[in-house]
């Protein structure tokens, strides 16, 4: 059996000039701020990434590093004043943090600022069926899906991980009457995940931890979408591993992404798209 290769290159290569002409047409320029909470080197590739992708396609871009020990009202005075200023259309956080206050930090944020789509009212949205705004990477994960023809509806779908700007969101939005997915949530409490994971149709793997899923753990023929973006020491390196053994899973499986080069690559595009409609939402309150 031949494996396809999910790769993100050719859906990131047919998007880019298509949100590139969508930011050329805004009445507004549109401008992410990103914000780090203590330092943390995983942070690194992903604020370099969006600084390069705004020099490439031309919109704003701001970001500002706190001390780990500041406060949650110097962070919120910060963002509010931003807002005020109109420089900026859109903020998103840098994972991990160790804030506790993050959360509520988000609600004081107008939801259509909170571009990553994690604040209580964009993700309330998101289970009625009527989101402001979508989390990135599960836009993502559903983008290559739909590029390489994989439907949804009927099948077993397994999500490993259930963070609100991964797992949670995509499990949502597979649920959701237009994906008509049967969805089972597997996190780091679920005992025997290896029953719940060979059991899938499409295992879609977010939970953070360097292959973690193996041969024995997936279903022949499935199609396996690796959301995990680990950095770890191998030989003295550092090297980038996802949460599938990709060369162990890969002649079992139909389709698999990559990492990299596989939702990675999307996740900042849709980022923009969630920039873009900020920019629209504010432009037009300000007519």
């Amino acid at each position: 059996m031949k494996c396809q290769l999910l790769s993100g290159k050719k859906p990131h290569d047919k998007l880019e000039p298509e949100i590139k002409k969508e930011l050329d047409s805004l009445p507004i320029k549109p401008c992410l701020l990103s914000i780090s909470i203590g330092i943390d080197s995983s942070k690194e590739v992903y604020v370099k990434n969006k600084m390069k992708l705004a020099e490439s396609l031309g919109f704003g871009f701001e970001f500002k590093m706190f001390d780990e020990h500041v406060s949650y009202k110097d962070i919120l005075d910060y963002v509010q004043n931003a807002i005020d200023k109109r420089e900026i259309t859109g903020v998103i956080f840098e994972r991990p943090t160790h804030k506790e206050e993050l959360e509520n930090l988000l609600d004081e944020i107008p939801p259509e600022y909170d571009i990553d789509g994690l604040g209580s009212t964009n993700l309330g949205s998101l289970i009625k069926g009527k989101p402001i705004m979508i989390s990135a990477t599960a836009q993502a994960v559903l983008h290559i899906l739909d590029f390489y023809g994989i439907n949804t509806e009927g099948q077993s779908v397994v999500v490993v991980g259930r963070s609100p700007n991964v797992g949670l969101s995509i499990s949502l939005l597979l649920l959701s009457k237009s994906r008509n997915a049967t969805v089972t949530v597997c996190h780091s409490k679920t005992k025997g995940l290896p029953f719940f994971t060979r059991n899938a149709d499409i295992l879609i793997s977010s939970a953070g931890k360097p292959w973690l899923i193996n041969a024995d753990m997936v279903k022949d023929n499935a199609v396996v979408v690796d959301v995990g973006f680990n950095v770890v020491e191998q030989d003295g390196k550092r090297i980038f591993a996802g949460d599938v053994d990709f060369e162990g899973v890969k002649d079992k499986v139909r389709a698999i992404t990559p990492v990299p080069g596989g939702v990675g690559q999307l996740t900042p595009l849709f980022l923009v798209k969630n920039l873009i409609k900020a920019a629209r939402i504010i432009s037009e309150r300000e007519r």
